[in-house]
Formats: structure tokens, sequence, C-alpha cells
């Protein structure tokens, strides 16, 4: 377990690196000051910062090739516009290159509950997509990058927390929120790629992930199922299929191998706070007292760059923790 003194030493640490003109030092010594204490902005902020600045470090090798074939994967997305739906596959398409895979398409959908198993019951592969129609895919290879994750865990997804309070992934602060996502840049052209907190391997130990994209093996989501009577809209349903993965004892891991771009940067309105009092209701125990969650926001001029800095990011944290 880390602590306050951890964290003070690897800060320390990371000032005399930097001090002395070590930035591949300050880099390490950053990414475990963030481990220590992950409700820190400032080691947040000065570890990205010191590795956009310093482009030439932390490159990774070569991917090596995966000593088996990927299984199929099906991707199941919901989806009322066909100009998305060509969209987004088109993106899985580059993304899953030669690996085997399906696109299952719900285009009538009465909530997101109630397509997501509709299309699951279509669904051939044993490891399952469920993903908005309204992203790009940034990585390649993500047959063997999903392989890899659903080895290691049932479901699976890129951002969520490891404490659920509420009716948000971020509802219990910043100390909890892993993960990362790219969205559109605000005000510029460009993306932007949002930081909680990095996860330099796959990282299990997670209680609800964000919907923007959820990869599960087949006998989880029997397991589990989509409520489509409680959440017979389009928000929380997320939020209720992975937190009733955790409590079935099953495990939710955040992967860092695949990064996405999510054209939508999401809506707390009047209808979400319906659903999210729904949530409550069916489980009555999260409602505390809602913390601040602070995130880094980090402006790129493209997804290619976005996704290369992302390599960089998880290539210091492997070397950072020895894993």
């Amino acid at each position: 377990m880390t602590t306050t003194t951890d964290f003070d030493r690897h800060w320390a640490e990371a000032a005399a690196c930097h001090g002395r003109g070590d930035e591949h030092g300050a880099i390490l010594a950053l990414h475990r000051a963030v481990t220590a204490r992950p409700d820190d902005m400032r080691a947040l902020a000065h570890l990205c910062r010191t590795l956009y600045e310093n482009p030439a470090l932390f490159v990774p090798p070569p991917a090596p090739r995966p000593a088996a074939p990927a299984p199929l994967v099906s991707v199941v997305a919901c989806s009322i516009d066909a100009a998305k739906f060509d969209r987004v596959r088109a993106s899985y398409a580059r993304a899953f290159g030669s690996d085997p895979w399906e696109l299952i398409g719900i285009h009538d959908a009465r909530s997101l509950s109630e397509g997501y198993a509709r299309g699951f019951a279509q669904a051939s592969g044993d490891l399952v997509v469920f993903s908005h129609d309204d992203i790009e895919i940034l990585t390649g290879g993500i047959g063997a990058a999903l392989a890899s994750a659903l080895a290691a865990a049932d479901v699976a997804g890129l951002v969520g927390t490891t404490h659920l309070t509420g009716p948000a992934f971020a509802w219990s602060g910043k100390a909890h929120a892993r993960g990362r996502v790219a969205e559109p840049a605000r005000g510029r052209q460009g993306v932007d790629l949002v930081v909680f907190n990095p996860v330099p391997r796959a990282s299990a130990g997670m209680q609800a992930l964000d919907g923007v994209f959820i990869a599960a093996t087949r006998r989880a989501v029997e397991a589990v199922g989509f409520d489509a009577v409680t959440f017979d809209g389009f928000h929380l349903y997320d939020m209720d299929f992975t937190y009733r993965a955790h409590l079935a004892g099953l495990s939710v891991a955040i992967t860092p191998d695949i990064v996405i771009r999510h054209d939508s940067t999401g809506s707390f309105d009047g209808k979400w706070e319906g659903y999210a009092a729904r949530f409550l209701a069916k489980f009555p125990g999260l409602l505390r007292e809602r913390q601040r969650s602070d995130m880094l926001r980090i402006p790129f001029a493209s997804g290619e760059e976005v996704a290369a800095f992302c390599a960089r990011l998880d290539e210091a944290g492997r070397a950072a923790h020895g894993v």
C-alpha cells in the first residue's frame, strides 16, 4: 500500500532528476508518484507535460506477433444514423485488420439495454464488444488486445472507477478514476486526450465502467445481462451492467491497449437525472457525497498523435513499475 511518504519520495526524486536534466528519470519517478497519490493533479500534469515535451523518450518497440490467432470478436452497435454506422464499421475494420470480427448493427433499439441484448443474441463470438457508434478506434491490433484483456478479466473497458459511490463513474473523485479517452478539441481543430489516471497494463479491481466501449466474455454477458426494464432509455445501462458484474464477483478491468476518440462529451441533462434516480433506487447504498473529479486535457493535432503519446505513456509506466 502506498503512502504520502512514498509520494513525497517520488516527487523529490522527480524534482532532482529534472534539476540535473534527467527527464527520463523524472518521468519514471512521476509515474510512481501518480500511483502513490492518484488524487494529486500535480504529479499527473507534470508527468504528461514532461513526456509530451520529450517525444523521443519511451517509444515502445514494435509489438510482437501474437503466438496464436485472435478469437472471433462480435461488435454490437446501436445506431439510427447510417453515416455514423458506416464510419464506425470502417474504423473497426482498420483496427481489427486481419483478425476475425463481425459487426452487428441494431438500428431500431428501444433502449441501449434492449438493443445490446438483442445484438448479443445474434453474436457468434465468445468475446463481445458493446460500442457507441460515434467513436473512432485510434489503435490497431485490437483483436489481440481484446483477447489479452479478456483472458485476464471477465469485463473490460477504457475508463472507469475502482470505487463506485454514485450514478457516474467519476462520482467518487479522481483518486478512484482510471483510464483515458480522446474527444474533439474544444474551441480549436484537433483532438484532446482526457486522462483520469494512467494504467500501463490491463488492470482489474474496477467496480464500474463508462459505456462508450465495453468488452466482455460471452459467459459474463450471459451471467449478468442487461436490465431493459429499469433502464429503458439511453443512460445508466453501463453503470448497471458493469457494477452488477462486479457485485457478482466477476473481474472488471481497464485496458490501455485500445485508444478511442469519442465524438461526444456526454450530457448530464434531465433525462440522465431521471435514470440516475432509478439507478440509486436500485442500489441505495451508493448514494454518497459527490467528490470533485479532476482530469487532465492534453491537446493534439490528430488521433495518430494521441495514440503515439498513449503508447509512450504506457511504456514509461511499465518501466516505472517493472511490469
